[in-house]
C-alpha cells in the first residue's frame, strides 16, 4: 500500500527539495544547516552545473541579509565554484561577474567569518576578471573592474588597520599574493600563457580603462609593502605567511627569485625577540622548508648556491639560539640549587628539640613555614611576591587572621613580654591611649625585647591629615578601654604627645595675575606629566609600572592625568561657576575666597585650543564631565545654565575659524554626549565655505553614519545642500550622498525620498498626486530599513514612519522654493533636479520618474531637463537596458524628452543594432514622428531610407533647427562623407552599397514636391548645395544630365539648373550646349514653369545661349524675343553679325521696330503659349 505523501522520505537525490525543505526550515536551525549540507555534497558530486544556477538565484537576498546559516552556506559555494576545476574557466568568470557587486559591499559588515569568506573569494575573482576585461569580448564589464579595484583598496585597508583581526590579515595577505601575481609581467610567448595564471602581458594595446604601467608599479610597490612587513610584523603567523607566499613568486614570475632570495638572505628573528623560543623554531621551520623545496624543483635551481648558504647560516642560528636558551635555563637551575644550599637541611635531633620547646598550639601556628622551608623565594620577583601574598590574604577571614596572629605571638613569650594579658583588637590601636600605653612598654623593655622594623611604602599609607590631628588632639582619659592602668610617671609622657591647639595662619592675598600664572602653571604640569607617561608607555615594550597603573584602573597614565585634569574644573569646590562667597555666620574672612570655575575653565580653553589636533582628547573628556556634571547639578537644583552648552559653543566658534582638513574636529564632535542643534548649524556654514567644505561635510557625514539617533538632522542639512545655488557646495554635498546610496542601503532610501520630492515641485499637482503612492512606497522602504524586518500590518490608515519625512510632511529647503513659479530657468531646475540625475546612474528606475512627470512640467522645465539630462545619457550609454525600455515605453507627451535622449545616444557614436531595430519598431507601432528615425537613417537599408526620405524632407519648415538635422541625414546617407568624418555624430555605413550616392539623393528630391510638398522640396535641393564639399560642380554637372535624360522633367529642374550656373559659372557652356539644346526636343515651351526657367537661364547665360535660342521654333522664338528686351536685342545683334543683313528673316523674328524699339507686329506675338504671370518656382532663386 502507498504510503500518504507526508510521510515520504526526503529524496537526498533532487537538488531542489533538499533546497526547499532547507529554506522551509528554521532559520539557523540544525536541520536546516543538515539539508543545506547534504545539498552541497550533491552539487560538488553529482550535479556541479546546478551551482551557477543557485548561487545566481541565493546571492541577490543573502548578500543584504544579517549573518546566519544560509549566507554562510551560499558563500562557501561561491568560494567552492571560483576554485573549483569542475567548473570551466567561462563558467566560473561568469560567477566571478555577478557576485561581484554584492562581495564588495559584504566587505564592510561586521562579521569575521564573512569578511575572511569574501576576502578569500575576491582572491579567485580578481583573476578571472581581470583575464576577461583583457579579452575583446570583456571589454564592457569596466563597471566589475572599478568594483574588483575598490574591493581591493578595502582588503588591502583591514591589512594595514591595527583592529583588525588574525584572520582577516592572513586572508588579506593571500589577497595581496594573488594581486601581485596578476600585476606582474608574464611569458610574452602565448604558447607559454597559462590560462590559470593571468598577467600584463594579455593586456592589449590601447586598452581603454586598463593601465598596465600603473597596475605594474602597484604591483611591485605591494611586494615592497610585504616584505616590510616580514622584517618588522611582531606576529608569528604573519611572518609564516609572508613565507609561504615566497614559493609562488619565485615559480610564477622569475624575474622575482632573486627579490626573495636576497630577503631571505638578510632576514633575521629580531622583530620577534618578544616572543617564545617555540614560536621563533616554528618561523625558521617554515622558511627551512620553503629552502629546501627550491633545492628539490626546477625554478629554483638558478639560485642554488645562495639557497645552500642561506641554509647554513639559518642553521647556525638556530643552533645559537638553542645553546642561548639552555644556558638560561641551566642559569635558573642553579640559582635555584645555590639557594637551598645556603638555606641548609635541619638535623633531626634540632627539629626534635624544636618540637619539644614549642607546644602543639605554636607547631600548629608554624606548620606552613616548616613546609615551606625548602623553598627559595628571593628567586621570585618582587611583584610576584606581592600578588602572591594579597592573594592570599584575601582568601583568609578577618577572624582567621586575628587567631592565626594570638597563635603565634603565643608560641613566642619573649616577643610579647611587654604586651598587655588580654589580646588587642583585631583592627589595631584606635585610640591616643593605647598608642600612649604601647609606647611607654617599649621604652622601658627596649632593653629585652627587640623589636623589627617594616619599611613600608609611601605610596601604600593612606594620607589623612584631619582624621590624624583628630586622634592626636584627644584628651586621654585616666584609664584606657583596654584597662591598662597608667603610672604616674607615664602622665609626663603622654601629656608631651598631645598637641596644644594651633590655628593655621591665613595665607597671604595673591593678585589675579600671580593666580592665574599658578592656575597655568598647575595644567601644564599636570599635561606635561600625562605626556611624559604616554611617551613611557609607547616606546617602553615590557611591562612597566604605566602597565601596573592600567591593570588596576582601567586607563593608561596620561589619560588618568587628563580625567584628573578636567575634574578639578567640573567638580571643584566652585564648580558651578560661581566665585565662592561668604556663607552667613562664617567666620572665614573675605580674602580666602577662591579664584571661580570659569576662570579656570578659562585657562582650560586656552590650554586646549593652543594645539587642539594633540589635545582633542582633553577636550572631549571635558566635555562628557561638563554633561555629566551638569545632569547632577540640574537634579540638585543647584546649576542656572548649561556649562556644556557654552564651553562647547565656544570651542566650535573658534574652531571654524581656523579649522584643516584633519580628523580633530571629527573625533571631537563623535565622542560628545550630545550635540546641540546650534553645532548642525555652524557645520552647514562650514559646508558653503569652499576652503573648509571638506570638514564640515566630512563632520555631518560621520554623524549620519556612525550616530543613528542623530541621523535626521545630519541628511537634513546635506540634502538641502545639494539644492545650494553655488555649484561647488551644491557638488560635494551631491557627491557625499551618491556615496550613501552606493554604500548604505538606510541611508538610500532617504536620499531618493528627497529626490523624488524636489521632482514632484517642478511637475503639476495633477502629477504629484498620481506619484503620492510612489514616494510613500519609498519611505516605506527606509523605514522598515531602520526599524527592523516586515511585519504583517492590519488593514486602514497606515501609520507614518518614525523619523521619516514623506511626502505630506517635506524635507525642509532653504535654497530652493517650495512651489516655483513658472517661467523657471536652467540654474533653478539644476538645483532642483541635479541630484536626481546623479542617483539615476546607480538607482537607473529613477529613470521612469523623470518621463512621467515630463508632460505634467512648464515648458520652460522641459527645456532645462532635455539640456541637463545630457551627461547622465551619455554615461549610461547605447546598451543600457533601461534606458532601452523607457525609448520603447515612454508614456504619452513625453515624445521629445525620449527623441532628446536618442539624439544624445547617437550624437557621438553610431547607433547599435538592438537601437536601430527597436527605433524601427516603436515608429511603426506608435506612429512616431520622423525625426525619430534621423538618427538611425544612416543604419537602415536602402529601400527603407527611400520609402521615409519624403518624411524627412516634409518636415523643413524654414527654420534652422529642422535645417541642420535634414543636412545631417543627407550628409551620413551619401557615400561621399564631409570632410570632418573623423568627429561626425554619424559614422559610415559599413555596407557603402546600402548608401545614396550624391547624384541619386538630388535626383531623388527632385520627385518629392508632390509627397512632400513644393517649398520642402526646395529647401532640400538648397541644402544639398550647401553641402560644397560634396555637390561639386562635376556632380552637379551629373544631376543634370540624368535629369534631362529622364522622359518627364521635374517641376524644379531648370530651378536647379539656374543654381548650379550661379554657383559654378565654369558650367555655363556645358548648360548651354548640351542641357538647354536638349530642352528644345522636348519642347520645354509646353510646361510654363520648365519654360520660364528655360528663359531665365538664357538670359543669365547670354550670348552663349544666343545659339540655343535660334533653334527654337518661330513661334516660340517669337515669344522670346517679345517677352525679354535684353533678349531682344542681344539676339537681333548676335543673328546680324552671324547672318548678315537678312532683312526678311530678321522681320519675320522681331517685326518692324517702331522709334521706341517696339515691334510693330506685336500683336502677332501673342500667339505663344507662354504664361502671363511668372511662375512662382524661381521666385527664390535670385536668393539662393
Amino acid at each position: 500500500m502507498t504510503q500518504p505523501m507526508q510521510d515520504d522520505p526526503l529524496n537526498t537525490s533532487d537538488p531542489l527539495q533538499l533546497l526547499s525543505s532547507a529554506l522551509s526550515a528554521p532559520a539557523d536551525s540544525p536541520l536546516q544547516a543538515d539539508h543545506l549540507s547534504e545539498l552541497r555534497v550533491l552539487l560538488e558530486k553529482k550535479q556541479p552545473s546546478l551551482i551557477p544556477i543557485m548561487i545566481s538565484n541565493l546571492m541577490p537576498s543573502t548578500a543584504v541579509s544579517v549573518d546566519s546559516v544560509l549566507k554562510r552556506w551560499v558563500l562557501d559555494l561561491v568560494l567552492f565554484a571560483l576554485g573549483s576545476q569542475t567548473l570551466d574557466y567561462g563558467t566560473r568568470t561568469g560567477v566571478a561577474m555577478e557576485v561581484v557587486s554584492p562581495l564588495a559591499r559584504m566587505l564592510y559588515e561586521t562579521h569575521v567569518y564573512i569578511v575572511k569568506t569574501v576576502i578569500s573569494c575576491f582572491s579567485s575573482i580578481y583573476p578571472l576578471i581581470f583575464r576577461a576585461v583583457c579579452q575583446p569580448a570583456g571589454m564592457a564589464a569596466q563597471k566589475q573592474w572599478e568594483l574588483v579595484l575598490a574591493a581591493k583598496d578595502r582588503i588591502l585597508k583591514l591589512l594595514d588597520s591595527p583592529t583588525a583581526p588574525l584572520g582577516i590579515k592572513l586572508c588579506a595577505l593571500k589577497f595581496m599574493q594573488r594581486a601581485i601575481l596578476v600585476q606582474g609581467r608574464g611569458p610574452t610567448d602565448p604558447r607559454l600563457q597559462n590560462i590559470a595564471d593571468p598577467n600584463l602581458s594579455l593586456v592589449p594595446t590601447g586598452h581603454p580603462f586598463i593601465s598596465p604601467s600603473h597596475l605594474e608599479n602597484e604591483g611591485v610597490e605591494l611586494l615592497q609593502k610585504m616584505i616590510t612587513l616580514l622584517f618588522q610584523s611582531k606576529v608569528v603567523e604573519i611572518v609564516s605567511a609572508i613565507v609561504n607566499c615566497f614559493d609562488a613568486f619565485i615559480r610564477l614570475r622569475p624575474p622575482l627569485g632573486d627579490v626573495i632570495i636576497q630577503t631571505l638572505e638578510v632576514w633575521t628573528p629580531n622583530a620577534l625577540a618578544g616572543q617564545s623560543a617555540t614560536s621563533i623554531r616554528s618561523v625558521e621551520r617554515s622558511i627551512r622548508i620553503l629552502l629546501m623545496h627550491l633545492l628539490r624543483t626546477p625554478h629554483g635551481s638558478p639560485h642554488g648556491a645562495r639557497v645552500q648558504q642561506i641554509l647554513q647560516r639559518q642553521a647556525e642560528r638556530v643552533q645559537q639560539a638553542a645553546r642561548e636558551e639552555a644556558m638560561r635555563l641551566e642559569e635558573r637551575q642553579r640559582l635555584a640549587l645555590d639557594s637551598n644550599r645556603k638555606r641548609g637541611a635541619p638535623s633531626e635531633n634540632e627539629n626534635a628539640a624544636k618540637r619539644i620547646k614549642l607546644d602543639p598550639a605554636a607547631a600548629a601556628g608554624m606548620a606552613t613555614l616548616t613546609d615551606m622551608s625548602a623553598f627559595d623565594v628571593s628567586i621570585l620577583p618582587p611583584s610576584m611576591v606581592v600578588d602572591l601574598v594579597i592573594a592570599n590574604l584575601a582568601l583568609v577571614s578577618d577572624h582567621e587572621l586575628v587567631s592565626s596572629i594570638q597563635t603565634f605571638r603565643q608560641g613566642f613569650p619573649s616577643a610579647t613580654s611587654a604586651s598587655t594579658a588580654q589580646p588587642q583588637p583585631a583592627g589595631g590601636l584606635t585610640t591616643s591611649e593605647a598608642m600612649a600605653s604601647a609606647l611607654v612598654s617599649r621604652m622601658e623593655d627596649n632593653d629585652d625585647v627587640v623589636m623589627e622594623e617594616e619599611d613600608e611604602d609611601d605610596e601604600d599609607m593612606e594620607y589623612e591629615p584631619d582624621k590624624l590631628n583628630e586622634q592626636l588632639s584627644l584628651d586621654l582619659p585616666a584609664a584606657s578601654g583596654l584597662g591598662i592602668q597608667l603610672e604616674a610617671e607615664d602622665e609626663d609622657i603622654i601629656q608631651s604627645l598631645r598637641l596644644a591647639k594651633y590655628d593655621l595662619p591665613l595665607p597671604q592675598p595673591v593678585d589675579p595675575s600671580s593666580r592665574t600664572k599658578i592656575i597655568q602653571s598647575a595644567l601644564a604640569r599636570v599635561w606635561d606629566n600625562g605626556k611624559e607617561m604616554e611617551l613611557m608607555d609607547v616606546h617602553t615594550s615590557e611591562e612597566s609600572e604605566a602597565d601596573n597603573i592600567k591593570a588596576v584602573t582601567g586607563l593608561p597614565p596620561h589619560e588618568i592625568w587628563m580625567l584628573t585634569l578636567v575634574r578639578m574644573v567640573t567638580r571643584g569646590s566652585a564648580s558651578s561657576g560661581e566665585g565662592l562667597g561668604i556663607e552667613e555666620g562664617s567666620l572665614t574672612p573675605p580674602s580666602r575666597i577662591h579664584p571661580t570655575a570659569d576662570d579656570i575653565r578659562q585657562r582650560l580653553y586656552d590650554f586646549v585650543l593652543g594645539d587642539f589636533p594633540n589635545r582633542v582628547k582633553v577636550a572631549t573628556t571635558w566635555m562628557a564631565e561638563e554633561w555629566v556634571n551638569g545632569i547632577r547639578q540640574r537634579q540638585d537644583e543647584q546649576l542656572q545654565t548649561s556649562h556644556y552648552d557654552k564651553w562647547l559653543r565656544m570651542i566650535l566658534e573658534e574652531l571654524i575659524k581656523t579649522v584643516d582638513k584633519d580628523r580633530s574636529l571629527n573625533r571631537f564632535l563623535m565622542d560628545l554626549p550630545i550635540l546641540p542643534s546650534y553645532v548642525f548649524e555652524m557645520m552647514r556654514e562650514l559646508c558653503v565655505v569652499e576652503m573648509r567644505m571638506a570638514v564640515g561635510f566630512g563632520v555631518l557625514r560621520d554623524i549620519a553614519m556612525l550616530r543613528e539617533p542623530l541621523r535626521k538632522q545630519a541628511l537634513e542639512i546635506v540634502l538641502d545642500l545639494t539644492t545650494h545655488p553655488v555649484k561647488v557646495t551644491r557638488n560635494a554635498a551631491i557627491i557625499i550622498t551618491k556615496r550613501w546610496v552606493t554604500d548604505n542601503k538606510k541611508l538610500e532610501s532617504f536620499a531618493r525620498a528627497f529626490a523624488l520630492q524636489m521632482l514632484h515641485r517642478l511637475s503639476s499637482e495633477k502629477a504629484t498626486a498620481n506619484r503620492i503612492e510612489t514616494v510613500d512606497q519609498t519611505m516605506e522602504v527606509a523605514t522598515e530599513e531602520n526599524e527592523g524586518p516586515e511585519v504583517p500590518k492590519a488593514k486602514g490608515p497606515e501609520p507614518k514612519p518614525n523619523g521619516v519625512a514623506r511626502h505630506d510632511a517635506e524635507y525642509p529647503t532653504s535654497y530652493v522654493p517650495q512651489d516655483p513659479a513658472a517661467p523657471l530657468d536652467k540654474g533653478l531646475v539644476q538645483q532642483y533636479l541635479e541630484l536626481y540625475f546623479v542617483l539615476c546612474l546607480t538607482v537607473q528606475d529613477m529613470l521612469d520618474e523623470i518621463f512621467e512627470h515630463y508632460p505634467h512640467m512648464d515648458g520652460s522645465v522641459q527645456d532645462a531637463v532635455q539640456d541637463l539630462i545630457t551627461n547622465l545619457v551619455k554615461s549610461l550609454g547605447q546598451s543600457n537596458g533601461k534606458l532601452l525600455t523607457l525609448l520603447r515605453t515612454f508614456p504619452p507627451g513625453s515624445e521629445t524628452l525620449a527623441l532628446r535622449v536618442l539624439n544624445i545616444l547617437t550624437e557621438s557614436r553610431r547607433p547599435s543594432a538592438p537601437l536601430v531595430a527597436l527605433i524601427k519598431a516603436i515608429v511603426a507601432e506608435r506612429s512616431l514622428d520622423v525625426r525619430f528615425l534621423m538618427p538611425i537613417l544612416p543604419e537602415m537599408e536602402k529601400a527603407d531610407i527611400l520609402r521615409y526620405l519624403p518624411r524627412i524632407v516634409a518636415t523643413l519648415n524654414g527654420q534652422q533647427t529642422e535645417k541642420t538635422l535634414v543636412r545631417s541625414v543627407f550628409s551620413s546617407i551619401v557615400t561621399a562623407p564631409p570632410q570632418t568624418f573623423a568627429t561626425s555624430s554619424n559614422q559610415p555605413r559599413i555596407k557603402q552599397s546600402e548608401l545614396l550616392t550624391p547624384v541619386e539623393l538630388m535626383v531623388l528630391l527632385h520627385h518629392l514636391d508632390k509627397d512632400a510638398g513644393l517649398k520642402p522640396t526646395i529647401e532640400a535641393i538648397q541644402l544639398c548645395f550647401s553641402m560644397t564639399e560634396i555637390y561639386r560642380s562635376d556632380v552637379l554637372a551629373a544631376v543634370i544630365q540624368q535629369l534631362v535624360d529622364e522622359p518627364t522633367l521635374p517641376t524644379l529642374f531648370m530651378r536647379t539648373v539656374i543654381m548650379t550656373v550661379q554657383r559654378y559659372k565654369s558650367l555655363t557652356g556645358f548648360v548651354s550646349t548640351t542641357i538647354l539644346s536638349r530642352l528644345i526636343p522636348k519642347k520645354v515651351w509646353e510646361q510654363p514653369p520648365l519654360w520660364d526657367g528655360f528663359l531665365r537661364c538664357a538670359k543669365m547665360i547670354a550670348p552663349s545661349s544666343y545659339a540655343v535660342l535660334l533653334q527654337l521654333p518661330k513661334a516660340q522664338l517669337r515669344d522670346v524675343v517679345t517677352r525679354d528686351a535684353d533678349l531682344r536685342s542681344g539676339l537681333k545683334e548676335f543673328m546680324v553679325k552671324k547672318g548678315g543683313n537678312n532683312r526678311a528673316r530678321l522681320v519675320e523674328i522681331f517685326g518692324e521696330d517702331d522709334d521706341s524699339g517696339t515691334p510693330a507686329n506685336a500683336g502677332n506675338v501673342m500667339e505663344s503659349p507662354a504664361p502671363t504671370t511668372p511662375t512662382p518656382v524661381f521666385s527664390e532663386v535670385e536668393a539662393a
